[in-house]
């Protein structure tokens, strides 16, 4: 891994650390901003899920769509990793809280899944991560790799720029304390079905579908304030102006 992908995953690992209470109230509780992508997770592994999968649930955040899914298969499995350990505590303090109990965690890369074995888990899911990675098609090679032949691969994206307005405000914002620093290149880079699908095939994988799901993003003023606040770039520049 060169240095500059490495300091990009450092501070990634850093922000999301950081920002796991904020992200897990306004994003993976109740009525959060992720919830009915969550519920199209589930809607799908019911439809097309049968027994007691084992589940590796990868970018898990605060833990979704992992939580969801335990909770939906009590007599399977869910693994839940993340980049950040200040994301998997998260996970484990909800899981805990919503008295889930087939549910294991671990800091992990997304883009080396090494301390998994070949064809191992019946589900593999990645709620809005890849276009986070460095390197997402060798994220994508190692979600084929872990998945069994005949399992199922649930993943989603960001939109293309002019259907995530707010999140290009607050990037913006970022490029203009930061510009040489940042937490991720493009975004938006899988915002198409054709990149998204194209990308996924060339990983590997069979029998792609793609389809939208609208997740209105309405956040108070004050509660993006905070969001940049969480952000180390803009913080360490704020600091640097004092």
């Amino acid at each position: 891994m060169d240095l500059e992908t490495c300091k990009i995953k450092q501070t990634q690992a850093t922000a999301w650390g950081n920002g796991a209470e904020l992200y897990a109230a306004n994003l993976h509780e109740g009525s959060g901003i992720m919830m009915p992508l969550i519920a199209a997770y589930a809607e799908t592994a019911r439809a097309e899920v049968k027994g007691n999968p084992l589940i590796l649930d990868v970018a898990s955040g605060t833990g979704e769509p992992g939580i969801s899914l335990a909770r939906q298969f009590p007599n399977g499995s869910v693994i839940m990793t993340d980049l950040a350990d200040g994301m998997i505590a998260g996970a484990k303090g909800r899981a805990e809280r919503l008295s889930v109990k087939n549910a294991s965690f671990d800091v992990a890369d997304a883009e080396d899944l090494s301390q998994f074995k070949d064809a191992t888990f019946d589900v593999v899911t990645c709620n809005c991560g890849l276009m986070f990675m460095p390197n997402y098609e060798r994220a994508l090679a190692e979600f084929r790799r872990v998945l069994k032949p005949d399992g199922l691969a649930l993943m989603s994206a960001w939109g293309l720029p002019e259907h995530t307005q707010l999140i290009s405000l607050m990037l913006g914002m970022q490029a203009a304390v930061a510009p040489n620093d940042s937490l991720f290149a493009d975004p938006n880079i899988l915002g198409s079905r054709e990149k998204l699908v194209h990308a996924v095939e060339r990983a590997g994988f069979s029998n792609v579908s793609c389809r939208e799901v609208n997740v209105p993003m309405h956040i108070p003023a004050d509660k993006v304030r905070v969001a940049l606040v969480q952000n180390p770039l803009i913080r360490r520049m704020a600091g640097a102006a004092d």
